[in-house]
């Protein structure tokens, strides 16, 4: 039987430290290599970015994002999305990472016009002091 995906995310697990800061800086392609632009129909706006993380139960605790947002969970602004590469950069203060030790869950989407794509995905674990 043939099988078809529409699904591009990659399973990608991430470990940070509680009360560090965290940087992640990833490129976005295709499958073939070329670079998955980030612009907007418009021609002129980077796709927004946030990265969800989740508790056990499925709800979302913590969020980064490329703009403002409403909930109260999400440190804003701390995403930057470059067009044309395909870069997305990630860069909270150690007092943006508030969770205890433990292990999560987490995806980042990004939002251009009227696309949305789930680009990574997986568990995101946070150690403490050693």
């Amino acid at each position: 039987m043939a099988k078809i995906t529409a699904d591009i995310s990659k399973d990608i697990d991430i470990t940070a430290r509680r009360n560090d800061s965290f940087y992640l800086s990833i490129t976005a392609s295709n499958d073939d290599g070329t670079v998955y632009d980030l612009l907007k129909d418009d021609g002129a706006t980077a796709f927004d970015c946030k990265l969800y993380i989740y508790n056990s139960d499925g709800n979302a605790i913590l969020g980064f994002s490329s703009g403002t947002e409403t909930p109260s969970y999400f440190v804003e602004s701390v995403i930057t999305v470059t067009p044309g590469t395909g870069v997305i950069v990630i860069d909270v203060p150690a007092s943006g990472i508030t969770l205890m030790k433990g292990a999560y869950k987490y995806k980042m989407v990004v939002y251009g016009t009227t696309e949305v794509n789930t680009l990574i995905s997986g568990k995101f674990k946070l150690i403490d002091i050693v």
